[in-house]
Order: C-alpha cells, then structure tokens, then sequence
C-alpha cells in the first residue's frame, strides 16, 4: 500500500464503462488513479465528482499496481482512498 500525493494533470471517462482516469502526468508512465462505474456512486454520494478534479492537489491512498497495458495504477474503490488538499 501507498500514499501519493500529486497534482491531476488530466481527467479522462470512458463512457462505455463509466470508468474514470485521474492522470498524474501527460504520459502512460505517470501514475494513474482508477474509479470504475462500481465506485463512482459512492464518490459522487460524498459530492465528490471525478470530472472535478483535474489540476488540483490531491492524495491517493492503495495498492500500486503495474498494468501491462496501461502502465502504473492504484484503483480506488472508495472515497476513503482520496482526498482534495487544496
């Protein structure tokens, strides 16, 4: 488990899967946050909404998992895993 804390360089949603992707960099290398369509009604429940928090300061808390397709990420499957510091 980790605790990162960073700035969302980009917001990305797929709306087939109602999944989102909080980029921490313009790149695949950079670290990307993952909320899949199971949890993003508990995030937006704690008035939360993913679209939101692109450029703001945040930290995420979980387990740090290397993609072979995407790259590094953490999933967050609740909003206890996240936090806006700015």
């Amino acid at each position: 488990r980790a605790r990162i804390r960073g700035r969302i360089f980009s917001v990305g949603h797929s709306a087939k899967s109602n999944t989102y992707f909080l980029n921490f960099g313009p790149s695949r290398e950079a670290l990307t946050a993952v909320i899949f369509a199971s949890a993003v009604e508990l995030f937006e429940k704690n008035k939360l909404q993913p679209k939101m928090f692109e450029g703001k300061e945040v930290e995420v808390q979980g387990e740090i998992k290397d993609h072979p397709q995407y790259g590094l990420e953490v999933i967050l499957e609740s909003p206890a895993q996240f936090k806006v510091l700015e």
